[in-house]
């Protein structure tokens, strides 16, 4: 206890004491986060991520009496949610009011199993008796594997999906907080028959049986587009905290944990055995079902080409068994700017694709950020520079004619002529319709996005039911009249360039 400042002075030791105590718990008692860590640090022995504060923070806010949280699976979720909240609100209990905590699983051995490891810790830490008295065994009321009831009267009781939660009272208190922890799986929720059976239960059951003032808590992960996960996230009643192991910037959530090299290799253990859609589920908390996705896990194919000019020709360039492969392309860009002049408002994205002489499509970059308008025209520019695309297509509605011309008096300071932006694109058919166009290509498995292309990745799995759709209308814009080049090799294209050569000597 020595980080809160429990110190003794030979002098005053009560009043010290007793000062340093009150300021040790009033940290306690207003951060979940540093209560946690301090009380059981077996428990949470890394770093505190951004995203378990905000959870925190909602947890401690009364006023929101459902509280819904989807997280990817492996990030402690239960740990927060299961264990050191109801450990949190016993040791903060008012000795004037009641505490009647229901914890909820798919089965009751999970719930259990969660009690059981609430009573670990209370048997074990000993932080915790140094702050806040024995609250084990033997100063219990109740100590039995599915009910608790500790010295200050908090009471804890064990419940699996399914089994009878109405009634529960203790004293005349009825359960004034329930946490519903991955209350559905792939067991109880197989069919769409058993997921509407647990959510009349919830909504019937088990949410009718809080007190007046109680709170339900219910965090798990997504297993299907059909669960209750899914049906409550837009639902006003809920406030809701929809995490994803990665963020709309492609970073981590929890660095230290998981790593985007860990992410990779995950994803590639997923793919490995033809389960893509699994990692987005588990990972992303996006589900949705593959019949009705437009856009097929089993659709996604890698390349590991990198892009190089070489004598003045785009080429996709890798090295196989030592041998240098090298691969003529055709190269375009679709700009999709941000739909506002906002910063703050959707993403601007460029997207850059090759196709070969095989008709075959390859990601070779995608830029996406949430760019100052000021800037959007320079890095239009330096995009050109860097590609030699050509041909640059951008759509031409309300402030993206704006940013059209902007880039036209860029071109012409810099003595550059980008062939497609002169024109612009001004949709005739709707966005959908649109966007669905792509299908055919990676259905061929004409279509191949780099190793690294996460987001993209998942934004055309997830399409048309995902968060951001502006990759997608890049990627179109690039192949909107597209065509694929008609040199095999490099040796073809030296040749054609020494008979032009030799064509003007002879007129």
């Amino acid at each position: 206890m020595k980080t809160l400042g429990l110190t003794k002075s030979p002098s005053s030791v009560d009043y010290e004491e007793q000062y340093a105590q009150e300021q040790a718990l009033k940290k306690l008692r207003n951060n979940v986060g540093l209560f946690g860590k301090t009380m059981f640090p077996t428990a949470l022995n890394k770093t505190v991520p951004a995203f378990h504060h905000d959870i925190y923070k909602n947890l401690l806010d009364g006023e929101k009496r459902r509280l819904l949280i989807a997280s990817p699976r492996g990030t402690a979720k239960s740990t927060v949610t299961s264990l050191i909240l109801p450990l949190h609100r016993a040791a903060f209990k008012p000795s004037n009011e009641d505490l009647f905590i229901v914890i909820i699983s798919e089965s009751q051995s999970q719930s259990i199993n969660f009690l059981s490891r609430i009573k670990h810790h209370l048997i074990n830490s000993s932080n915790f008796r140094a702050m806040f008295g024995e609250m084990g065994p033997t100063t219990s009321k109740r100590w039995t594997n599915n009910d608790i009831i500790l010295a200050n009267g908090t009471r804890i009781v064990a419940v699996g999906t399914g089994q009878r939660v109405r009634g529960f009272i203790e004293g005349d208190t009825r359960p004034n907080l329930i946490i519903v922890d991955d209350y559905e799986s792939e067991l109880n929720a197989a069919t769409p028959e058993a997921r509407a059976k647990n959510r009349k239960w919830i909504t019937e059951a088990v949410i009718p049986s809080l007190s007046d003032e109680g709170r339900i808590v219910m965090i798990g992960t997504v297993i299907s587009e059909d669960c209750f996960l899914y049906w409550a996230k837009d639902s006003p009643a809920w406030k809701v905290l929809w995490f994803s192991i990665y963020d709309d910037d492609g970073k981590s959530i929890w660095e230290e944990r998981f790593p985007m090299s860990r992410i990779h290799d995950i994803k590639r253990e997923f793919e490995s055995v033809g389960n893509l859609n699994g990692f987005y589920q588990e990972y992303m908390n996006e589900a949705q079902s593959p019949d009705n996705a437009p856009f097929k896990p089993e659709y996604i194919r890698l390349h590991h080409y990198a892009f190089q000019r070489i004598n003045g020709q785009s080429c996709l360039v890798r090295t196989v068994d030592g041998e240098e492969i090298q691969k003529p392309v055709n190269v375009y860009c679709g700009v999709d700017p941000a739909s506002s002049l906002s910063a703050r408002s959707d993403f601007f994205v460029i997207a850059t694709i090759a196709l070969d002489g095989d008709g075959n499509k390859y990601v070779v970059d995608i830029f996406r950020d949430k760019l100052d308008p000021a800037v959007q025209p320079d890095k239009i520019i330096e995009i050109y520079k860097k590609f030699h695309p050509k041909r640059m297509k951008i759509e031409t509605t309300g402030y993206q004619e704006a940013l059209r011309a902007n880039v036209r008096k860029l071109m012409m300071e810099q003595g550059l002529y980008i062939p497609g932006l002169e024109k612009g694109i001004k949709p005739r058919t709707r966005k959908s319709e649109r966007l669905l166009s792509l299908v055919a290509p990676l259905a061929r498995g004409e279509f191949f996005f780099r190793p690294q292309d996460l987001i993209p990745q998942q934004e055309f799995l997830s399409y048309p039911r995902g968060k951001h759709d502006d990759i997608l209308d890049a990627v179109y814009y690039a192949l909107d009249g597209a065509k694929s080049t008609g040199i095999k090799s490099i040796l073809d294209h030296n040749k054609k360039k020494i008979s032009n050569v030799l064509d003007w000597m002879t007129m």
